[in-house]
């Protein structure tokens, strides 16, 4: 099934700026930025190194004399907590960049505390994971005849890491990454796997660290649009601790995406930071800066100082100089198959039930637009769909805020809000509910809501699997959805069909049905600021959204008028919990709600959904079948097959439609081998 919509007509001028922010002059640029605004900060006194050793790595490369950076070592090294993770990875960056300049206290102190560390190959999430065997990496090759805590030696120690990273790998590209975009997270790996690349002693680990930094950049950059990462998003807690995601970077993964390639306000010679950063002052302590107004800023500090950067290939397709619109769809496994890839002599690791296909990914990219939805595996007690941004429209915007999504307020509607004095209610707007489905398909959006009068899940919340992390919801179901929308939104119409929204030369309708009655509130809480949301209350009910710009449509009044002769079947909506829509674009969407909180029917065009055989990945840029991942901006591309226990590389030309190797890349006895093709 082909999309309606005809490829665009390239603007030069926009071209010529897409280029200039894949330029390894614009990205130096940017990641001076980062460093110089890391090296003003203070590293604080605290024993916990998650913050203040990414600044001490920071101001060691201005000055390897640093005094409070080399006080922050010796403070952190001996950590050990729940959260030590965090810190012994950056240790191992630390000594990795700086080691040989260390003094004899320093290194004695780095010693002792990988001897004594007792978790390195011990479980977690995934991101946990990483670090402990990262580092237990570079200090087992750095002390290689040290007595670890598990009684072998630190050469020892880094061969069962490096048997890891082959374990994981392989499994990634077989079937992805757990915390696969998180907003948060996913900077925690680049940490990782930079640190892995840049500080491994051997050819194997650093080709597979380079192949997993490639499958992260590549799952970025198809997915980057705009300033923003369309969803679905996992783990995606920024929404309810420090605000969404906006046309400038504001989380963690959009300050990884800015870095290499840049946003809407990227021009020559100028590379804006975000507005906010005008709070900081220089000396400011760290907790002030990552943990106050700076969140996402920490994970790019380490991003920053690297050499490291995706190849052009890959930054081409973050800053959509590639043919436009493109489809996407992805799978995305839970952690148990990450847990399972990481299981080892040394600790054993309690394993739950695998889902390769936990989550499915639906994107659809236009130049001025983008929108994203999913569908998931029944779990309704899972931090990845309390905290799961599941669908989301991004729209061009000048403007701070450029995302609109819908959902159902479930996960924490009971929680006291502390800038409001009550309950979160309606402005829960995080969170996958059990009550609402829907369905993707290029520019359109269908959703249906089946909500109960009361919750039966409500008994079923565990504090221990949860953590800090424990849902609160209320008893009786709040029987409305919401469509978050920013306020500084251009143009919203009332049509007898539903609203109409334009920003600049993006259009968007919005059609309830079956709903009781709508209104527009106000949103209350900090977070989400500048938003208002169309409130749809009822029980069982639907959305059905389709967006479009000026190049499809030619105005705003020609696509009202297609918007308002699109068809909505609702006869089946109360025998059935079924809606059929036939689209703008002449798509026939048929969508039934499946009781339970997992997949749904759909249908498009006749044709079922077949959610059992979802794609790894699938566009016509990034694509990952077998084990092997293929990546091109269709003029060069790359592939990777890590089918066996190590990733093997080709690198092609793309000549008259044909695929031309020039390079192939693979190990042999441990050692890396290059070959060029004439």
């Amino acid at each position: 099934m082909e999309s309606a919509a005809k490829s665009e007509q390239a603007d030069p001028d926009e071209e010529r700026l897409r280029e200039y922010r894949v330029s390894l002059e614009a990205i130096e640029a940017r990641k001076k930025a980062v460093a110089d605004l890391a090296k003003q900060i203070d590293p604080g006194k605290k024993t916990n190194g998650k913050q203040s050793l990414r600044i001490a790595l920071a101001r060691l490369r201005e000055n390897p004399l640093d005094a409070p950076s080399l006080d922050a070592i010796l403070r952190c090294a001996p950590r050990e907590a729940k959260d030590d993770h965090f810190t012994k990875i950056q240790l191992a960056q630390l000594y990795g960049r700086f080691g040989e300049s260390f003094s004899a206290e320093i290194q004695q102190a780095l010693r002792s505390q990988a001897e004594a560390y007792a978790k390195y190959m011990g479980g977690g999430t995934e991101n946990h994971i990483g670090m402990k065997r990262v580092a237990a990496m570079v200090f087992g090759e750095a002390y290689p005849e040290m007595k670890t805590a598990y009684g072998i030696s630190g050469s020892d120690l880094a061969r069962e890491a490096i048997a890891w990273m082959s374990r994981y790998g392989h499994a990634v590209f077989a079937s992805s990454m757990a915390e696969y975009l998180s907003t948060i997270y996913l900077g925690s790996h680049s940490e990782i796997w930079l640190t892995a690349k840049e500080h491994a002693g051997t050819d194997a680990a650093r080709l597979m660290s380079r192949a997993m930094l490639d499958w992260i950049w590549s799952d970025l950059a198809v997915n980057a649009h705009l300033g923003q990462v369309l969803p679905p998003l996992p783990r995606d807690k920024t929404m309810i601790t420090n605000g969404p995601q906006m046309s400038y970077p504001n989380t963690h993964i959009q300050w990884l995406s800015w870095l290499y390639w840049g946003d809407e306000r990227s021009r020559p010679g100028v590379e804006p930071l975000p507005p906010y950063l005008s709070a900081f002052k220089p000396g400011m302590d760290v907790d002030d800066v990552f943990k106050g107004f700076a969140l996402g800023l920490q994970t790019a500090v380490v991003p920053a100082v690297s050499q490291e950067v995706p190849n052009e290939i890959i930054r081409n397709i973050g800053a959509k100089r590639v043919a436009l619109p493109y489809r996407l769809r992805q799978s995305r496994v839970n952690n148990a198959v990450i847990v399972e890839a990481s299981q080892n002599d040394l600790e054993h690791l309690p394993l739950r039930d695998k889902e390769y296909r936990y989550s499915l990914r639906s994107v659809y990219v236009a130049r001025e637009y983008g929108l994203g939805a999913g569908y998931f595996k029944e779990d309704l007690d899972a931090e990845n769909r309390m905290h799961l941004m599941w669908n989301g429209i991004v729209y061009k915007s000048q403007d701070a805020l450029n995302r609109i999504h819908a959902n159902h307020p479930y996960w924490y509607t009971a929680v006291e809000q502390q800038d409001a004095g009550d309950r979160l209610g309606l402005d829960n707007w995080l969170g996958k509910s059990p009550f609402e489905q829907c369905m993707h398909w290029d520019n359109a959006l269908l959703f249906l809501y089946d909500i109960p009068e009361t919750d039966p899940y409500v008994g079923d919340a565990n504090d221990a699997k949860t953590g800090k992390w424990t849902p609160e919801r209320t008893e009786k179901c709040l029987r409305a959805a919401c469509v978050y929308v920013p306020r500084s939104i251009d143009e919203k119409q009332e049509t007898p069909w539903g609203w109409l929204l334009r920003e600049n030369d993006v259009y968007i309708a919005i059609r309830p049905f079956g709903a009781e009655r709508t209104e527009w509130r106000q949103c209350a809480t900090a977070v989400q600021a500048g938003y208002e949301s169309l409130t749809i209350h009822g029980s069982l009910m639907g959305l059905a959204i389709e967006v479009g710009d000026k190049d499809e449509y030619g105005s705003m009044e020609a696509f009202a008028a297609k918007a308002a002769q699109a068809k909505l079947d609702i006869s089946k909506l109360a025998s059935a919990r079924e809606a059929s829509y036939l689209s703008s674009r002449g798509t026939a969407m048929r969508l039934q709600f499946v009781p339970g909180g997992g997949y749904p029917r759909a249908w498009v065009n006749g044709a079922p959904l077949d959610f059992d055989n979802w794609p790894v990945c699938e566009s016509p840029y990034v694509s990952s079948r077998d084990g092997v991942l293929d990546v091109n901006d269709g003029r060069k591309g790359f592939s990777i097959d890590w089918s066996g226990d190590f990733p093997q590389y080709e690198y092609y030309d793309i000549v008259n439609g044909n695929r031309e190797v020039a390079v192939r890349e693979w190990l042999d006895n441990g050692l890396l081998k290059t070959e060029r093709t004439e």
